[in-house]
Order: C-alpha cells, then sequence, then structure tokens
C-alpha cells in the first residue's frame, strides 16, 4: 500500500447529496463495531440527524473525495459548548478502506477545518481500533487518557 498523498483528495463541506451515502457508510459493520454508539441506524432517524447537522453552527462535516469525484469518506468537528475545542470523527467509505486514505483524509479535513476555526482537537477511539489510533497519532494527537474501552485523544496544534 502506497501512501496517498492528501493533495490527491479533495475535502468540501457535506451537503444533502451526501446523506445516503453517509447512513449507509454509518451502518457498515465495522463502522458500527469501531464507533462509540454501535446500534443500526434506522433511515428516518438519519435524516433528521442529518438536516440538523447540516443546519448547525456547531458541527463541520467534510466529504471527502478523489479528483474523479469518488467519495472516501468523511470527517466532523462537533465543537464544544466553549467552543475552545472540536471533537473530530471519521469515517472511511468501507469500499476504500485499506488503501491508505485515512491518514490524508484526516490531515485534509483538518486543515480546512483549521481556515474556519482554530480550535484543540479532541477525538474517542476505540481501544480496540488500532488503524484509526495510527490515523490520529499520525496527524498530531497524543493519547492523554484510557477509560474502559476507550482512548481519549487531544491534538493542541492550531494550524491556520
Amino acid at each position: 500500500m502506497s501512501a496517498i498523498p492528501s493533495a490527491s483528495l479533495m475535502a468540501r463541506p457535506a451537503s444533502a447529496i451526501d446523506s445516503e451515502d453517509i447512513w449507509r457508510w454509518r451502518n457498515d459493520p465495522d463502522t458500527r463495531a469501531m464507533s462509540v454508539t454501535t446500534e443500526m441506524v434506522p433511515w428516518e432517524r438519519h435524516q433528521h440527524w442529518f438536516a440538523d447537522s447540516l443546519s448547525r453552527n456547531d458541527r463541520f462535516m467534510f466529504v471527502v473525495e478523489l479528483a474523479d469525484g469518488q467519495k472516501v469518506g468523511m470527517c466532523r468537528f462537533d465543537l464544544s459548548p466553549d467552543q475552545l475545542s472540536a471533537e473530530v470523527s471519521i469515517n472511511i467509505n468501507p469500499a476504500c478502506r485499506g488503501q491508505g486514505f485515512a491518514i490524508p483524509l484526516l490531515a485534509e479535513c483538518i486543515r480546512q477545518f483549521s481556515l474556519l476555526r482554530p480550535s484543540r482537537l479532541t477525538a474517542i477511539i476505540k481501544q480496540s481500533n488500532p488503524a484509526s489510533e495510527r490515523c490520529f497519532v499520525a496527524n498530531g494527537f497524543k493519547l492523554l487518557r484510557v477509560s474502559g474501552e476507550f482512548g481519549f485523544y487531544e491534538r493542541t496544534r492550531i494550524e491556520c
């Protein structure tokens, strides 16, 4: 597997046309197994969540594509109530997993988000998900603590 240059990935704000893809990726068995919340999400509930997410000013979602328009994955930033930090989560299109996209996808989304809202970034990663841990650590996150099955990570480097 060769490294994918982040320049070949384009992050754009998520829009209504991405709803079904993100719902399918979210309900993928591997995604659910590695998520904080593991249950299946019904389409109707997802539609409400997605529409609400697009209208919020404390949530930023990006879809990442290749130059040919193939959707590689998504990244979401949820601002904390004090708006001084944002929790980051990513999901790779199941058809694109294992191809080296995660690290540059996260890097490009952090770059895009930092143009809008430079802030401290956090992530919650299941200890049973070493691929996600490698992705976040490669993007400057450090493990703060472990609680149960989850590792809590932080990235304090602020970019503009």
